[in-house]
């Protein structure tokens, strides 16, 4: 049984533990949507669907990828935009981890006071940033 840490950002998600390599280097693992190539229905009920979609996405791979049954999986994100959007995100995670085969505890810590989120999200827009010139350009990272 392990304690394995997933930190998700709105663009992805950095599993800092390293999962079964105890103290490596990070393992990034980043799901990347279009918005503006969302399904109709998906636009239709929201910006929160969008991201409740990838969210569920990514885990449905990510969760079983770095923890088995046994471990527990910290799921930490950072609170975002105003109390309501705030509210809708942590229940959409809510829901998306209670979906997993997995034992998931939800944190979800205030994004202005948590270092760590900061850096995480620099990093997510950092990636994205090498992704979107790379892509533009039509090669590969």
């Amino acid at each position: 049984m392990a304690d394995v840490f997933m930190y998700v950002d709105e663009t992805g998600n950095l599993d800092f533990n390293g999962a079964s390599k105890g103290s490596a280097a990070s393992i990034y693992f980043t799901t990347f949507l279009c918005k503006a190539n969302a399904y109709d229905a998906v636009r239709t009920r929201g910006q929160m669907e969008l991201y409740k979609l990838a969210w569920r996405l990514h885990f449905s791979e990510i969760a079983k990828q770095v923890s088995t049954r046994e471990d527990t999986l910290y799921v930490i994100a950072g609170t975002f935009g105003t109390n309501k959007r705030s509210e809708l995100a942590r229940e959409s995670l809510r829901e998306v981890c209670n979906a997993q085969d997995r034992n998931i505890i939800l944190c979800v810590w205030e994004s202005s006071s948590s270092w760590g989120l900061q850096v995480a999200d620099y990093a997510l827009g950092l990636s994205s940033d090498v992704w979107k010139s790379v892509n533009a350009r039509g090669s590969s990272p």
